[in-house]
């Protein structure tokens, strides 16, 4: 009868159960068996977090797809939509018994593109039915490629431009400025050239609630915004620095010599924290106070409205640092681009990273994309060309060579297997040397990190403090293991 499992299969099954207890007993004992067992078969305990989201609409589920959407890129795909509705929905369906995943993330992505704006041109000539796909679409355009935003975005992006045309707050004044520019030339071997001073006096005495500057990597603007915090406390003001991760923001903070958090803590702060915390002077905004984000273009459209929000509640100004050509964190949206476009920016465009100046002027033209750049890395020897396998042994054995040399060098690979594997051989050879130790902990890649292994933090942790309480353990940092309490 169909439906009905033969005695046969049902018997195999019950004595497979048997042999799976019997193991399992053998390896962590009768009453861990007899507890894990009882706690699969408890009704699942739902947190506060979970009773909420099972309570949620379609449209509610909607919302919150469309908000991380947002806060992830300024324009999207629907594929994008449709990652995140799957993310959700699977969620949801974890805490809601009986309801069908994929069913929920098709109503919710459905709900989702009923709210969005179409930024693509549409096609304006009509396609002739032979060129024309099951749904209409023209065989001639990428399918899956036409973008999306939001009136959310819309509406933040002109509320930048305004704010970027909007003469208001802090501004150094032009004698106040020079002098300590001379101040600092005079000090210093290597003078700031005339695009690191012009950038320096538009942060420090544009006169705009916020004005962008825009500087290629190499091109100083570590030694302009030294010049320009310099200005601003000269004339009587105040630098707070954000930066995109909390590592970044210790060294931005040390490069020049101010306060320095980032922009989500800061936010956080003024929105959750004590009064003690706001006041104080890591988080303090006034109308003297020049919010400066650095790496602007990896910072999010909402992040940048949420700040721009704290400044003119109290007052203050921002200053947006950046390139708008850099490869872009998962946050990035595109108003540091947009600005730039639509008001206009400072520039800085003398590369001073390198001696060799056919090599700085390659570096610019790789920026913009020219393939006319390779032409410099390749005379010069810098490229490498084989097959997959090939270039893997090479990166190793160089790496290899370097360490023995007792040079610190990094290696770099396309893919996370790719990077998990030249990390496992790696570590092989290292025990083999008595480098680090052969025993650790478990790390999300399958490798392990022991004794005299380096690693890389990946979260943000206040609480965990280092450098005698100075800091804390930030995503980022790098570390070499001391101790090992446990391992394997």
């Amino acid at each position: 009868m169909a439906g009905i499992r033969p005695a046969s299969h049902v018997r195999r099954q019950t004595r497979q159960r048997a042999e799976w207890r019997l193991a399992a007993v053998r390896i962590i004992g009768e009453v861990a068996v007899d507890t894990i067992g009882t706690t699969v078969r408890q009704r699942q305990q739902l947190s506060a977090q979970d009773q909420i989201l099972a309570a949620l609409s379609v449209d509610e589920l909607a919302d919150r797809v469309l908000h991380t959407v947002e806060d992830s890129r300024a324009t999207w795909r629907r594929s994008h939509v449709a990652a995140e509705a799957q993310r959700i929905a699977r969620t949801f369906a974890n805490v809601s018994p009986g309801v069908d995943a994929q069913q929920i993330a098709e109503a919710v992505a459905q709900a989702v593109m009923a709210r969005v704006i179409a930024v693509t041109a549409p096609t304006l000539n009509p396609v002739p039915e032979a060129l024309q796909r099951k749904d209409g679409e023209s065989v001639y355009r990428v399918h899956g490629t036409e973008r999306f935003t939001s009136e959310r975005i819309l509406a933040i992006e002109d509320s930048l431009i305004d704010a970027a045309r909007t003469v208001a707050g802090f501004a150094v004044g032009p004698a106040i400025f020079a002098t300590t520019v001379e101040t600092l030339n005079a000090a210093s071997s290597y003078p700031l050239d005339a695009s690191q001073v012009e950038l320096a006096r538009r942060f420090a005495s544009g006169g705009r609630l916020l004005e962008v500057g825009i500087g290629p990597a190499g091109t100083g603007k570590t030694t302009a915004m030294r010049a320009f915090a310099r200005a601003v406390e000269a004339g009587g003001g105040r630098v707070l620095a954000l930066a995109p991760t909390a590592a970044a923001s210790t060294v931005l903070a040390e490069e020049i010599k101010v306060e320095a958090e980032t922009a989500h803590k800061l936010v956080d702060v003024h929105r959750n924290g004590s009064p003690e915390q706001q006041e104080s002077d890591q988080y303090r905004i006034d109308s003297s106070t020049v919010l400066l984000i650095d790496e602007a273009g990896m910072a999010s459209t909402p992040l940048l409205s949420d700040v721009l929000e704290l400044a003119q509640l109290h007052g203050a100004t921002i200053r947006l640092l950046g390139d708008p050509a850099q490869l872009a964190a998962v946050e990035s949206g595109g108003a540091l681009r947009l600005i730039e476009q639509r008001v206009g920016a400072s520039y800085l465009d003398q590369v001073h990273r390198f001696v060799d100046v056919e090599e700085a002027a390659a570096s610019l033209l790789l920026r913009d994309g020219a393939s006319g750049s390779l032409d410099f890395y390749v005379t010069a020897d810098r490229t490498r060309g084989g097959i997959r396998q090939s270039m893997l042994e090479e990166i190793y054995v160089a790496w290899a060579a370097d360490r023995a040399d007792h040079r610190h060098s990094i290696m770099v690979a396309g893919t996370n297997e790719e990077v998990a594997a030249l990390n496992a051989r790696a570590r092989l050879d290292l025990i083999g040397q008595g480098a680090v130790g052969k025993s650790g902990a478990l790390l999300h890649d399958g490798n392990k990190a022991g004794v005299n292994d380096v690693i890389v933090t990946r979260q943000n942790d206040r609480k965990l403090r280092s450098n005698q309480g100075k800091d804390f353990v930030a995503n980022g940092d790098l570390w070499t293991i001391l101790g090992d309490e446990g391992g394997d």
